[in-house]
């Protein structure tokens, strides 16, 4: 979208700070019409659901009013869909809040002008709620960079880029200061299928102990427990693998004799007590899948009838299609015509993180066979391949009902008498108690049948792993997202279904956490649909568990710039340092002299610079380590250029590692990403704490100072000895009179 503005709104606060308001219209081809503010100019809302410290989504809102001069003058702003108006809100020149137009809000008199008008704008956050998780209606697929999750869900709201304050991270992973784990974990999004974007950003930050809201006009993530430090760390992210680091000072006073402060407490402030907790559950749903094939029920509702094919599955030869045009009761399945040669057939690739394994592998399949001649048909016979791919192992079936490996052409055969018409389902399963002889991915072929008058169809296609822990860990539950106020969020049982009846009974595999205090307070649960799965006892736990986190393994990363042109210079960036490339001779000669002249810059931010005859190859000295920001190559005003080739990222993708132990910057917890945040709500909850409702006055006459992200003290409110630290929850800023009303939670440290 391209924003132009159409309105523009200004005053001055008490301190005489210059206030901005644009509105901007998508594509707006207009002369700019400058608005009057009433007294009451602006507000700032910055909400929150409940007073937990960990209620992960935080949306804000702003409140303008504006004289109208003519009726109906601003009805322009309500006439259009939501995103088509933004809202830039700038203090001194600077940017401190955006947003857009909320349609469903709007209010003014219907009355003689001249008369206010009250305009309210959304930072977006809260429209993510309508908004499913999906790629413009086709389903995200694959284990994604958590990074890249977050972008994609940020964009439905048309921001490109956020900034994190996470500092957990998994033992296998970088964790300086410039690491995030954040473009580290991959997360299997067919977790996230029909869930809204809200609820995904929600499960994504909870697992963190996170808040996401917005602050000084950019989205942030940050760990409110983390706050209380002197200096935050951070990275500000623009792409899935592209950051730079950052950090703040955290500190600020309220104003009294022994710490002087721009942040003054008026009068109308308000102390509460909030409770501590006896017990603490977390129950984490393992996102157990049933088979590791994506459409392994083959709804009726994935098949496409135009074309003829059902998602994830593709389709070879004539003769395909839904069973439902042959026998109109059936809903679900396929109908693939017989065939003496096997040429009508269905396939599809899974287990792309597969690994070899002793483990005791299931399968199973239901199917039908429909039998459209008038007469018997017998020895009819039914073909299922299963094989590894690039390796010569077939799966077939024995006597006793258990599979094997064959290492020569070999199908797993089902035979069949058949009367006319439809044989109805039956199903058919066997144990691969030799587990799977080489590593994914694997691919599953079915066949239609040796007779051409027979159609097969196949439905409920499962290979899968389990174990005793799995199967104790499994318990049936109904379900339902609820909201209790004062205590977080609930639910009854776990799915990534959301919003459904209460009566659903669905299976589940999961596990408890049990955080206990030796004090007398209030029972809290919680829970999680992605964390660790350390104990599982089998080997393929990130094909097995959708909501198992996992990490790449790590790698050295290499870009290649290749030289091209004949003459002139070109600037390179990488890693946030740049050099120029001056032509020589040849393009090896130039690549040459490049690296003679800055290779040792670039070896004080760890990257070996070489060339190989017109390629300039910049190499990671850190396993695993990203470069800063992207690698460029820009001519100066000459033909000497090149194209840049990410040749070996820093984390192999198809190499996948489940996480297990984590630990926090400075700590060394070492166990399980939910064993570690549920020690840290345990502790928030190991005593009585305060929350302060707390008027406060801004004093700087040059800008605005409070930082909703960053922690508060007060000299007069201790605990043996030691200033209490509170962190921002909710409140609203008064902009003409600059004060806040703020909820201020206590962090125990």
């Amino acid at each position: 979208m391209s924003f132009v503005t159409k309105y523009n709104i200004q005053f001055r606060d008490t301190w005489n700070l210059n206030w901005q308001i644009l509105i901007q219209e998508d594509a707006w081809g207009g002369v700019i019409t400058n608005l009057t503010p009433t007294g009451n100019a602006l507000k700032i809302e910055y909400n929150t659901d409940s007073d937990e410290f960990n209620d992960p989504v935080r949306p804000s809102k702003t409140v303008f009013n504006v004289w109208a001069q003519t009726d109906f003058q601003l009805i322009d702003l309500y006439s259009d869909e939501d995103f088509h108006f933004k809202v830039l809100i700038y203090a001194g020149g600077v940017l401190k809040w955006q947003g857009f137009i909320v349609t469903s809000e709007f209010s003014e008199p219907y009355d003689c002008t001249p008369y206010p008008v009250q305009i309210t704008a959304v930072d977006g956050l809260n429209y993510l709620k309508n908004i499913t998780y999906d790629d413009d209606g086709d389903y995200y697929n694959g284990r994604l960079l958590e990074s890249q999750i977050i972008l994609d869900i940020l964009l439905k709201i048309q921001v490109t880029q956020f900034t994190e304050y996470i500092n957990i991270y998994e033992e296998g992973m970088n964790v300086t200061v410039n690491d995030s784990p954040l473009d580290q974990v991959y997360i299997d999004v067919d977790l996230f299928r029909d869930m809204k974007c809200y609820d995904v950003l929600f499960e994504l930050c909870t697992k963190y102990n996170a808040v996401v809201r917005q602050s000084e006009g950019e989205i942030i993530i940050y760990r409110p427990v983390e706050l209380v430090s002197a200096t935050v760390y951070g990275r500000e992210f623009t792409g899935a693998t592209t950051k730079s680091a950052t950090s703040f000072t955290s500190t600020q006073y309220i104003n009294r004799t022994a710490n002087a402060s721009d942040l003054w407490q008026f009068p109308g402030s308000e102390l509460m007590v909030r409770p501590p907790a006896k017990k603490i559950i977390i129950a984490q749903n393992y996102g157990y899948k049933d088979s590791w094939i994506d459409n392994w029920e083959v709804k009726g509702t994935t098949y496409d009838e135009a074309t003829g094919t059902w998602d994830n599955w593709t389709n070879a030869g004539a003769g395909l299609n839904s069973i439902n045009d042959f026998i109109p009761a059936e809903n679900d399945g396929f109908a693939i015509t017989g065939h003496a040669a096997k040429a009508i057939y269905v396939y599809q690739q899974f287990g792309a993180y597969v690994k070899s394994t002793a483990n005791v592998i299931g399968f199973s399949v239901d199917y039908l066979l429909y039998n459209f001649s008038s007469s018997e048909q017998a020895d009819v016979e039914v073909y299922i391949k299963v094989k590894p791919d690039g390796s010569n192992h077939w799966l077939y079936g024995l006597s006793d009902g258990s599979g094997d490996w064959d290492t020569s052409t070999n199908y797993l055969t089902l035979i069949h008498t058949l009367q006319p018409g439809s044989s109805g389902w039956f199903s058919f399963a066997l144990s691969i108690n030799t587990g799977l002889p080489t590593d994914g991915p694997y691919t599953i072929t079915l066949y239609g049948p040796n007779n051409v008058y027979v159609i097969s169809s196949f439905k409920n296609i499962k290979i899968f792993s389990t174990s005793n822990s799995i199967v104790n860990k499994t318990t049936r539950s109904v379900w339902q997202r609820l909201r209790a106020g004062g205590v977080g969020l609930y639910w009854l049982g776990l799915t990534n279904k959301y919003f459904t009846e209460i009566s659903q009974s669905i299976v589940v595999v999961k596990k408890e956490y049990i955080i206990e205090n030796a004090i007398n307070g209030i029972d809290l649960n919680y829970s999680y649909l992605l964390g660790d799965v350390a104990d599982s006892e089998i080997d393929n736990v990130i094909e097995q568990f959708a909501g198992a986190l996992s990490t790449g393994t790590k790698q050295y990363r290499v870009d290649t710039i290749t030289l091209t042109g004949t003459s002139g210079s070109a600037d390179i960036l990488c890693g946030g340092i740049s050099g120029e490339a001056s032509w020589n001779t040849s393009l090896t000669q130039t690549a040459a002299d490049f690296v003679t002249d800055y290779a040792a810059g670039w070896a004080t931010i760890d990257i070996t610079l070489t060339s190989s005859g017109p390629n300039i190859i910049f190499t990671g000295d850190i396993l695993g380590a990203e470069f800063t920001g992207e690698t460029t190559i820009e001519p100066d005003l000459s033909d000497l250029d090149g194209t840049v080739v990410h040749t070996t990222p820093a984390h192999d993708v198809d190499e996948l590692e489940y996480t297990t132990d984590w630990n926090t910057r400075g700590g060394s917890e070492s166990t399980t990403l939910l064993a570690v945040i549920g020690g840290e709500i345990g502790n928030q909850y190991s005593r009585p704490k305060q929350l302060n409702q707390m008027t406060i006055q801004e004093m700087d006459e040059t800008d605005t100072v409070l930082n909703v992200i960053g922690h508060f003290e007060d000299d007069v409110n201790k605990i043996s000895t030691v200033n209490r630290k509170f962190v921002f929850q909710s409140g609203e800023f008064d902009v003409v009179p600059r004060r806040w009303t703020a909820d201020l939670l206590e962090i125990i440290e």
